[in-house]
């Protein structure tokens, strides 16, 4: 080390003049402290720009690439939206809507979001707010749930559309136990580790807010006792979702005959535009629920349950009601509620159509090297791997954006104002349409908004999506060497491939249907590979953060991470094996040692070497590779080569 150290001094000596100096020190490859077998993390988050060939905008920061591709697309939202923007087309109604709820939010500040709420709710609506006449006589629990769920508030009766789990093709009414907004079933309940404390702010937060609807500090503390013993009393009939299968579909009249004391007519009525006699079959997923809800209700008072529906519209618009109207959460509130119309804004000046192809043929790889890896799967018999191979064969991929995005004119259909609180309003009440209208109009599949900077695997499409979002730099640029589009892109759609043979997409066949084409020696082997994989994970976790993965269903993204870097760097070694070799930024880099690298500089985040989820990401994957810890030399035992590995694919 002193001669290395000297070597430099004797350089810097020798220049003449200071600037001399700084680029032989610029010149000199920089000394790392990290062993990359013992923390690959560290190691691969704290190389610099010139370390991995990024793009100068990338230089001098421990940010992944995931944080900062999300702040350019942020960057160009911002500028797209903003007033002085010289944004193309917009010509568009749904175009100049988005410009026109970014600006309201902006010029809106939340100290009048309540009171507009107030005003917003009260036409047709039997809710008891403040300051106004209820007449409690005339409540009908069944009639106020339904006109809430007019506004998508989901409240006692959960109700959607969705498709058919045999037939993925064909829209079906589903009926669900509720789900638990502001605090978990198990903390109303008093099962988790902390439910005391999350249940206190809970009721603090409906206390408050009930307090600027216009109550006084001590009524409104009755008021959240009341919600929160009621919520609790529904959390008691809620079943655990593993006890939960999929039923057969029951006609509407077999629904009133099982369950008759609730007003399924009243409920319908407000929200379908269709016969009753014309409608499919439903789902009723939570049956014992609905009938259990019966008992709870007759044992309520009207005014409890009236406060509780008051509470979960207030809820369901919260973020007009807190936050402050700054400009990252008016972007935020503009994509989540305008996703399409905002998606359109960015495919239209800045995604590339050229993007697409390069794109697909990495796809394209990276399917072909699954399919060799299910070849080689020993454990696997001949008529399961064929049943894989054909879902895999039938994976869709859409790239950047949908080919109906154009042609969603679903957000121009609404007229937006100034006024920032009516146009949430306008938009939730739009959407809850559309849900309905696919029953007599047909599926509108589900598909993110092509400024998602994430990829998805949908199990009921059997498809992939790689949002234009995604395709920005540092994540993707046709530009850069294939070991780092490879390494960050290759591996996030070998990730999202690795859900298609998950513990949940193991399920579903080619079509997307729920179908189990898995033989019994295939499933039993199956169990017990990802037995394995979850005590070695857990193991490695463990002895780091004194944390466990947990389960099956949480161990899924971690096989899936493990897998879709397996795939991902045999794509790479098989597109190597048909060109030409890379040429790399330092003669003591390989290809492979960068694709790794830069796979790992996903993750990263500031303060590295902290116990964060990400790192833990990096260790699981990478330490189930052997091709890592060969291109890194890692010897037998250390934390990064393992002398057992388990692995799925």
């Amino acid at each position: 080390m002193w001669k290395y150290l000297v070597f430099i001094l004797v350089q810097i000596c020798a220049a003449s003049l200071v600037d001399n100096a700084w680029q032989v020190l610029q010149r000199t490859p920089r000394i790392r402290h990290v062993d990359p077998c013992s923390d690959f993390y560290q190691f691969a988050c704290k190389a610099e720009a010139n370390d991995l060939n990024v793009d100068s905008n990338s230089e001098n920061t421990t940010l992944g690439f995931l944080g900062i591709a999300k702040q350019r697309v942020a960057e160009m939202l911002s500028e797209s939206l903003s007033r002085n923007s010289s944004t193309r087309h917009y010509h568009d109604k749904s175009l100049r809507n988005a410009r026109t709820f970014y600006s309201a939010c902006l010029d809106t500040q939340p100290e009048s979001a309540l009171l507009e709420l107030k005003r917003l709710l009260h036409p047709g609506i039997n809710l008891p707010i403040p300051n106004q006449n209820w007449n409690e006589t005339k409540f009908n629990w069944v009639q106020e749930v339904s006109a809430l769920r007019q506004y998508g508030v989901q409240a006692i009766i959960h109700e959607s559309v969705a498709p058919d789990w045999k037939d993925a093709s064909i829209a079906k009414i589903y009926f669900v136990a509720p789900k638990f907004d502001f605090v978990h079933k198990e903390d109303l309940l008093g099962t988790s580790r902390n439910s005391g404390e999350f249940v206190f702010f809970y009721k603090r937060y409906i206390k408050l807010l009930f307090k600027k609807l216009g109550l006084t500090i001590r009524k409104a503390r009755e008021v959240s006792e009341e919600i929160v013993a009621f919520e609790t009393e529904i959390a008691k009939i809620v079943p655990d979702e593993s006890e939960v299968t999929p039923p057969e579909p029951i006609s509407f009249n077999t629904l009133r005959e099982r369950i008759p004391q609730i007003e399924w007519m009243t409920y319908f009525a407000n929200i379908l535009d269709i016969s009753i006699d014309t409608m499919s079959p439903l789902i009723v997923i939570n049956e014992e629920y609905y009938r259990k809800l019966v008992n709870l209700i007759s044992r309520t008072q009207s005014r409890v349950i009236a406060q509780y529906l008051l509470f979960k519209f207030m809820f369901k618009f919260r973020a007009a009601v807190e936050d402050t109207h700054s400009p990252e959460y008016c972007l935020e509130d503009v994509i989540k509620k305008m996703k399409t119309t905002v998606g359109k804004i960015f495919v239209n000046n800045y995604y590339s159509p050229e993007t697409k192809q390069s794109v697909s043929e990495i796809v394209a790889d990276v399917k072909e090297a699954f399919a060799e890896i299910l070849n080689e799967s020993v454990w696997l018999d001949q008529s399961t791997k064929g049943q894989a191979l054909e879902k895999l064969r039938a994976v869709r991929t859409i790239v950047g954006y949908s080919d109906d995005l154009f042609t969603d004119n679903m957000e121009s259909s609404v007229h937006l104002t100034s006024n920032y609180y009516e146009n949430c309003v306008k938009l939730a009440k739009r959407e809850a349409e559309v849900e309905h209208i696919q029953l007599y109009e047909g599926l509108r599949p589900w598909v993110p908004s092509p400024v998602d900077t994430n990829a998805f695997y949908k199990v009921t499409r059997n498809t992939i999506f790689i949002p234009a979002g995604l395709l920005v730099p540092p994540l993707y640029d046709q530009s850069y060497p294939k070991y780092r589009n490879y390494g960050v892109l290759g591996a996030i759609i070998g990730h999202e491939l690795t859900h298609g043979f998950d513990f949940e997409g193991k399920n579903y066949d080619s079509k997307g249907s729920v179908q189990n084409w898995w033989t019994t020696k295939s499933l039993i082997a199956y169990y017990s590979h990802l037995e394995c994989v979850l005590s070695q994970y857990n193991n490695i976790s463990a002895s780091e953060s004194r944390e466990s993965v947990g389960d099956f269903g949480s161990l899924s993204e971690n096989v899936a991470d493990s897998g879709g870097i397996q795939v991902a760097f045999r794509a790479y070694m098989n597109w190597k094996r048909r060109n030409q070799e890379e040429q790399v930024p330092k003669e003591t880099m390989t290809s492979e040692k960068l694709f790794f690298m830069n796979f790992a500089k996903l993750w990263c985040i500031p303060q590295s070497n902290s116990s964060s989820p990400n790192k833990y990401r990096v260790f699981n994957s990478l330490a189930s590779l052997p091709s890592f810890a060969d291109a890194f030399g890692c010897e037998p035992g250390s934390k990064m080569n393992p002398v057992r590995r388990c692995k799925l694919w």
